[in-house]
């Protein structure tokens, strides 16, 4: 338990079955490097949420966007429990100057949660196993409603 413990504290999460990690880590500690104090971190779902939040700060908190759908019985304390829980995407925003949009857009770009921001700066992070694109941070501003 503790050799496991120490690999993900070293390598992030490793997924055996399709032999990659997920990079989160990694993109996190990037994020908080440059991020503000009381600057918020949006995970672009609640996988991504699920992986982030491990290393959200007191600082820097981590939320996740309210799904009007959760598929699966291991979202079921995301459903159910409301911490770090954004309801209202557009009021939650609006009440930012700047934030963090951190997802996995693959090979493609992350798209931005709502419309009227700005953005600031981008960072990609290639999964550390297998060297392919995996999680994107975007910093944003927000500009208008």
């Amino acid at each position: 338990l503790v050799v496991g413990v120490v690999n993900v504290y070293h390598y992030g999460n490793y997924n055996k079955i399709n032999s990659n990690s997920s990079g989160a880590k990694q993109v996190m500690q990037q994020v908080l490097e440059r991020a503000s104090p009381g600057e918020a971190i949006i995970a672009g779902t609640p996988w991504v949420y699920y992986d982030a939040v491990f290393y959200a700060t007191k600082q820097n908190n981590v939320w996740f966007i309210d799904q009007e759908k959760y598929e699966f019985g291991s979202l079921e304390m995301l459903r159910t429990q409301d911490l770090n829980k954004i309801k209202d995407k557009k009021a939650f925003i609006r009440d930012q100057a700047t934030f963090w949009y951190v997802g996995q857009p693959g090979e493609g770009s992350l798209e931005a949660p709502v419309d009227g921001l700005e953005v600031l700066q981008s960072l990609r992070q290639n999964d550390p196993s297998t060297g392919k694109p995996s999680y994107q941070a975007i910093q944003y501003r927000v500009i208008s409603e």
